[in-house]
């Protein structure tokens, strides 16, 4: 489970990519997306957070990492592209002992605001 907020963020600015990744090793060899960030993605780019408070929740399972091929170690990776002021992200990955929630617990999802991913 990742969790996402923007604290500071320039109303100009959006966050432009927030995804999982998986790779082989703790040094990132071989990383490749876990879930996407794109127009329509899991993280959708055409609705993306923009505004202080805004927040993201990617919830993935680790029978979805492709292990058989050695890929058993995960990061969060946040972006954005066009940065004009101030903006402060602050991202947590709890990897263990998380329970799946009841359905967003955090609030309702609202379209470029309170976002909930899965892998697709």
């Amino acid at each position: 489970m990742a969790y996402v907020e923007l604290g500071t963020w320039n109303a100009s600015d959006d966050l432009d990519e927030c995804r999982l990744q998986q790779a082989t090793d703790s040094s990132g060899t071989s990383v490749k997306d876990f879930t996407t960030d794109a127009s329509g993605g899991d993280y959708d780019t055409d609705n993306p957070i923009d505004a202080d408070g805004d927040f993201v929740i990617i919830e993935a399972r680790a029978e979805d990492l492709d292990v058989d091929n050695g890929f058993d170690h995960i990061r969060l990776y946040c972006a954005e592209a066009g940065n004009s002021g101030t903006d402060n992200v602050t991202g947590v990955v709890i990897r263990y002992g998380y329970a799946y929630p009841k359905k967003e617990l955090q609030g309702a999802a609202s379209t470029g605001s309170k976002v909930y991913v899965n892998p697709s």
